[in-house]
């Protein structure tokens, strides 16, 4: 077993099943839910997705940067996604995001899963 991968297998087992990636390493998987959580920082959200390697439910903390392209993307429970961090730029994680689906026909929304939203539109 390489070091690098020792290490990584030992920061997992320390912190359950969070994702806390590498520069430049993928996550594949289902969205299955959205929930809240207690973290040292405060609340926050997290998105539960089911990891395609292996099947296992991980949790990624959904930050400023994540939580903007969640909502940007309008992602529903049940979708594909594939999250790719980049490392640190300025005082925030970056991330893309993308989702596996077939194309809208023009002029068809959905409303975003994040509480938040759903506070600042008045329907919560």
């Amino acid at each position: 077993m390489s070091d690098q991968f020792r290490d990584r297998a030992q920061r997992q087992a320390k912190r359950g099943n969070s994702w806390f990636p590498e520069i430049g390493e993928m996550l594949v998987g289902k969205l299955t839910g959205i929930k809240d959580v207690e973290t040292m920082y405060g609340e926050a959200q997290v998105a539960l997705i089911e990891n395609e390697d292996d099947g296992q439910i991980v949790s990624v903390i959904l930050g400023t940067v994540l939580a903007n392209q969640f909502e940007k993307q309008e992602i529903k429970i049940g979708e594909r996604v594939a999250i790719t961090y980049f490392g640190k730029v300025d005082k925030y994680k970056d991330y893309s995001v993308s989702v596996d689906r077939p194309e809208a026909p023009k002029g068809i929304k959905s409303k975003f899963i994040l509480k938040d939203k759903k506070k600042k539109d008045g329907n919560a």
